[in-house]
């Protein structure tokens, strides 16, 4: 797809804290964490709406002891929706999925600076992220047809 052929104008419009926790009882080796990453996206069209997901778990010798789960709700302002209505897919752009996801990471990167300030769990800073790993082509949502039958 050429990424120009639309633009894509868009606003930060909710951030949910799908889950937190924190598993005290894990022995915490400090040569053996690893941090697991994982984006994903989801699209509402009837509010024009692009969500981004990001999941952390902290593990040491294969337990986790810090999980976050945090979505952000992006709204698109554009008129995409309204002048391909008989669309059957809806892509976004990598450049864009990956400055969605970029904001995404930064995001839980507050939350849980936030929700472990004051704590011992505070010295697990979330590095930073390559999203280039992670993003490396456009994101296609299918979008199911449109049922334009009378229930009368």
């Amino acid at each position: 797809m050429d990424n120009n052929s639309y633009k894509i104008s868009f606003r930060l419009s909710g951030i949910r804290t799908e889950q937190f926790a924190i598993i005290e009882d894990v022995e915490i080796v400090d040569n053996k964490i690893t941090i697991e990453t994982e984006v994903g996206f989801g699209v509402n069209i009837e509010v024009s709406g692009i969500e981004c997901k990001f999941h952390i778990r902290y593990s040491s010798n294969g337990k986790v002891f810090i999980l976050l789960k945090v979505a952000c709700q992006f709204e698109v302002e554009n008129d995409f929706f309204k002048q391909n209505p008989e669309a059957t897919q809806f892509i976004v752009p990598v450049d864009l999925a990956k400055h969605l996801a970029v904001i995404t990471v930064g995001t839980s990167r507050g939350i849980l600076h936030t929700k472990t300030e004051g704590g011992f769990y505070n010295k697990f800073i979330l590095p930073t992220i390559n999203l280039q790993d992670l993003l490396n082509e456009d994101v296609i949502f299918e979008i199911p047809p449109v049922n334009h039958t009378n229930n009368f």
